[in-house]
């Protein structure tokens, strides 16, 4: 048995899964795969491949095609349940951005962020949200211990320290 993912399955999991709500989820569901893993009888194996057909099951088609191209192939349930537990394992270790913005975000605003932070910073992420009104507009990263305050209301406070002398002014041109 294999103890490493296949490149591919990664990024099929990365496109499927970019956010932490949604990878805890899909855990979830691979936690009840070990559940039944343990049990031995029929009722156990039919137990775990209706699982396997009801979380996500093109993902889970996928997945099985992506392992199973190499010769250390996935053989029979026990190896499926196997695979799923390395996935995660796996999900686990990733490392999570935490964005803040002003709204919900929709499913594509979510693949956009996501795909921009695979692409540009790091391969291997899942996205956190919240939605702090607070902000005014923009958005705050938090990223390893990094924060990136791209709010609107940062930006204007920023403005209007450095630009207090010129805002006084016109401000006192206007009376």
């Amino acid at each position: 048995m294999k103890t490493q993912l296949e490149e591919t399955t990664k990024r099929i999991l990365l496109t499927e899964f970019n956010t932490v709500t949604a990878v805890n989820k899909f855990i979830i569901n691979i936690e009840e795969l070990e559940s039944a893993k343990f049990k031995r009888s029929q009722d156990a194996k039919t137990k775990i491949m209706e699982s396997i057909d009801s979380m996500h099951s093109d993902i889970t088609k996928k997945v099985f095609n992506s392992e199973n191209e190499k010769k250390e192939n996935v053989n029979g349930v026990e190896d499926l349940v196997e695979t799923f537990i390395r996935i995660k394992e796996w999900l686990k270790k990733l490392e999570v951005v935490n964005v803040t913005l002003v709204f919900r975000p929709s499913v594509k605003f979510i693949k956009k962020i996501h795909n921009w932070f695979i692409e540009n910073v790091d391969s291997q992420v899942i996205l956190s949200f919240k939605i702090d009104s607070l902000i005014g507009g923009g958005l705050v990263v938090i990223y390893k211990g990094l924060y990136l305050d791209l709010s609107l209301e940062n930006r204007l406070s920023d403005y209007f320290t450095s630009n207090k002398d010129a805002v006084i002014s016109k401000l006192q041109k206007g009376i």
